[in-house]
């Protein structure tokens, strides 16, 4: 089996750790992967990738990715390579990336497979993409979303040919080591990248009335973005200093997660919250909004986690005081959590995508 992958690039982000992950179960099994990164920015990949998985990194020079020259380019660019290659499957991640590959693939005979990284529902492309959109999709053999609740946003188009497969959840074979990072205990931590999305600044609000009640307990919040001189200034104004922790990026965020004692997505959207999996595989009692999409699908209430409702600060802080003050409800929580892994294991998700591919 010769198959063709295509993505914007390989630096940090769900979608591209997803990817690289599938990836290397593949060239594994024996197949032949070809990965194409359309918007390569030089960098070597960020998370680990087999070395028998063949790069082909697109560059387009002084042309701005989103502008249409640099986008026609990289259209005969991928025709080209389809027609030399003759995969067969070419598999595709991101809803620009989508679009770009079903363009350059009009005309040939090619099973082209599309997936959908994000709430469709919430995440908008615009009017003029978002046409595109519901013009080529319709050409792919198959669309995968990662939830049923993106599923929704296409059948009354795209009908049956929309599959749900999840993301994989695959524990470390290892912890590994915190390296220069010092964890702050007793530790909350949470992860995701510094933007309004995240919903970070309802869980400093939230941290602020837990703070009152059990100053001893520290948030740390792993990753980096645009939002984070705002976040700084918010917990330095909520008088948070030297209780909530922005260490940025870190080598081994499973290390940290392993070594917490709550961990708290705060998201208004997702679409599929990996870092909410990592930490439940890690044995996390974890607390998450019930945002769309994915918590809703991973987390039983009172089970194997907490759910409370998006941007409401009070009710979050509700919620982590409940599990702060109750160590058998912590323990019960984590225990059920580390389940995911079997619920999500790389092995069934990847029956799922050979059912497609069948």
């Amino acid at each position: 089996m010769k198959l063709v992958l295509v993505i914007s690039s390989l630096e940090t982000g769900g979608a591209e750790k997803v990817l690289s992950t599938l990836a290397n179960a593949w060239v594994k099994s024996g197949w032949e992967i070809l990965l194409v990164t359309t918007h390569d920015s030089g960098a070597p990949p960020f998370y680990p990738l087999d070395g028998r998985v063949h790069r082909r990194p697109m560059t387009i020079d002084k042309v701005g990715a989103s502008k249409w020259g640099g986008n026609f380019r990289r259209i005969h660019s991928l025709r080209r390579f389809f027609q030399e290659e003759k995969p067969d499957f070419v598999v595709s991640f991101l809803n620009f990336t989508n679009i770009l590959v079903l363009l350059a693939a009009l005309g040939l005979d090619l099973k082209v497979i599309v997936s959908e990284r994000a709430d469709p529902g919430i995440m908008k492309i615009g009017k003029f993409w978002g046409t595109l959109r519901r013009l080529v999709y319709p050409k792919a053999r198959v669309l995968v979303c990662q939830t049923e609740a993106a599923a929704r946003f296409f059948r009354p188009w795209m009908g049956d040919k929309v599959v749900v497969i999840p993301n994989p959840v695959v524990r470390p074979k290892s912890e590994g080591s915190g390296g220069d990072f010092s964890l702050s205990h007793p530790a909350i931590v949470a992860m995701g990248r510094l933007h309004p999305i995240k919903g970070f600044s309802d869980l400093l609000h939230a941290m602020a009335m837990v703070h009152d009640r059990f100053p001893e307990w520290h948030l740390t919040i792993l990753g980096e973005g645009p939002l984070r001189g705002k976040l700084e200034k918010l917990r330095d104004s909520l008088g948070l200093n030297g209780v909530v922790h922005f260490p940025g990026r870190v080598p081994d965020p499973y290390y940290v997660l392993k070594n917490a004692e709550l961990f708290v997505l705060s998201s208004i959207s997702e679409g599929f919250p990996n870092a909410l999996c990592e930490a439940m595989a890690a044995g996390l009692p974890v607390i998450s909004t019930k945002c769309p999409s994915g918590p809703e699908e991973i987390i039983e209430d009172q089970v194997n986690g907490l759910l409370v409702s998006v941007g409401s600060p009070q009710e979050l802080s509700h919620r982590i005081l409940q599990v702060l003050e109750n160590r058998e409800l912590r323990d019960s929580l984590g225990k059920n959590a580390e389940l995911i892994v079997e619920t999500f294991s790389l092995s069934r998700v990847i029956s799922k995508w050979d059912l497609v591919f069948q």
